[in-house]
């Protein structure tokens, strides 16, 4: 009964960790996809005669449809738009340690130009 109970605890402690550990990277990816999604609906957008302004806002409905939050969209000099967003990581305990917090801020950017793909 003893080896039953400590491997469940053992158990309990890795899943935790991996948890833990792996939300950072799963937020990453998501915040990826995300600002693509971000970058790719603000340039249909603006280069289908919406203001800046306008795309911005499409942007931001896009960003926050995938769980993150426009920080930034500029018109690059070359034509395309980027933007940047973030998404933060779920976390029980080691967002809390302060050399860690930047870790659990994910932060994400894309650029797209006049020719992006639809976006479903």
């Amino acid at each position: 009964m003893k080896g039953f109970v400590k491997f469940i605890v053992i158990f309990a402690f890795l899943g935790g960790l991996v948890f833990e550990l792996g939300s950072p990277v799963w937020s990453r990816a998501a915040a990826g996809t995300a600002a693509q999604e971000a970058a790719s609906t603000a340039a249909q957008d603006y280069f289908g005669g919406a203001t800046l302004a306008s795309a911005r806002s499409d942007a931001a409905v896009a960003a926050t449809a995938r769980g993150a939050t426009l920080v930034n969209l500029q018109l690059l000099s070359d034509g395309d738009i980027e933007v940047w967003v973030t998404r933060p990581a779920k976390s029980y305990v080691l967002h809390d340690i302060s050399a860690l917090k930047n870790w659990y801020n994910v932060k994400a950017s894309a650029t797209a130009g006049p020719n992006a793909p639809l976006t479903s």
